[in-house]
């Protein structure tokens, strides 16, 4: 009797090949190459995985498998490939709905990029993917995953962004470490789920619009501008605090050792009074009394020229410049 063969002529870029057999006898045998496993479906039932070479599975002798399909009047055989890698671009329809997790402005984000997949799983694969499908080739793959990819990836980048606590605005900067950290995630779920592959995974085009980059530098600009105001007003409270703190010890000092206190008002520039105490970085005009900044050249009240040394009148007891000869004041001769 004749031997008749039924193999898989497809290219390896085809993941499944089914052949349906309704003729069939004990010669009948299946051959699967090198780089293909088979599954044997009889009434949509998954039975038997067979490995590549020659199988007689209709001999009724050799095959409990024969013993099993009976006077079946039809099989089919499932091809799958298990040695080619596909590599297969992905990328978002739609744009997501995204919140930046630096700046909480909302804005909307598309990606793009490739992953290398490879069957791992025949039987898995068959039952996830193929369903009842005559052929299934890497465009209805890439058209099955893509959904599920995509969700995954949305929620992973969402996640990755919030711990680095990165503005969607900088994730073209992060592409290459955000697609490694997305690899190991992608690859267990082909691997559960759908019994794949994968070899890599790359985002290679993030899309976010001029408007959305415009509103993350604004929100941050408003940002930095609050924080500023916020540090200003906190070193101004903490400047007042060290104001008051030291106006506090010199006062104290003023009571506990008042010798001690003019000595430290000497050395700090700060004019001292039994009354009155230190003036902290004022002093009073030594004509009027005014309180006066000690690094103004005249008294903004009487206009009185401080620059100058000064001594008083032995006369009139007014103050006058130092080298006088006069009392500008009583006209009483001075010096000489």
């Amino acid at each position: 009797m004749a031997v008749r063969l039924i193999k898989c002529e497809e290219q390896n870029d085809v993941l499944f090949k089914k052949i349906v057999v309704d003729d069939y006898s004990s010669s009948t045998a299946i051959i699967v190459p090198d780089t293909h496993n088979a599954i044997i479906i009889k009434d949509g039932i998954a039975f038997d995985t067979l490995s590549s070479g020659k199988h007689y599975i209709f001999d009724k002798k050799h095959s409990q498998f024969a013993k099993e399909i009976g006077n079946a009047e039809s099989i089919e055989i499932i091809f799958i490939s298990k040695t080619a890698k596909l590599n297969i671009y992905w990328g978002t329809t739609t744009q997501w709905e995204m919140r930046d997790p630096v700046t909480n402005v909302s804005i909307k984000l598309g990606a793009s990029g490739e992953f290398e997949v490879q069957i791992s799983n025949p039987r898995k694969a068959y039952l996830e993917l193929i369903g009842s499908q005559e052929v299934f080739d890497t465009e209805k793959l890439k058209n099955r995953l893509q959904g599920r990819l995509l969700a995954e990836v949305q929620f992973q980048i969402a996640n990755i962004m919030n711990d680095k606590k990165l503005s969607y605005d900088r994730l073209g900067e992060v592409l290459l470490p955000i697609s490694k950290e997305l690899l190991p995630h992608v690859k267990k779920m082909f691997e559960s789920d759908y019994g794949l592959k994968i070899f890599s995974f790359t985002i290679s085009r993030i899309i976010i619009t001029d408007e959305d980059i415009k509103k993350i530098s604004d929100a941050k600009n408003e940002q930095a501008k609050y924080e500023r105001g916020m540090k200003e007003a906190q070193n101004k409270a903490k400047m007042d605090e060290i104001n008051f703190n030291r106006e506090l010890d010199l006062r104290r000092l003023q009571v506990e050792d008042y010798a001690k206190y003019l000595e430290v008002c000497r050395v700090v520039g700060w004019p001292a009074d039994k009354k009155k105490g230190a003036t902290g970085d004022d002093k009073e005009c030594p004509n009027c009394g005014a309180k006066i900044t000690k690094e103004v050249k005249f008294c903004s009240v009487c206009g009185y020229e401080l620059l100058k040394q000064k001594e008083k009148c032995p006369n009139c007891n007014k103050l006058v410049n130092k080298g006088d000869m006069f009392c500008k004041h009583c006209g009483a001769k001075i010096g000489g």
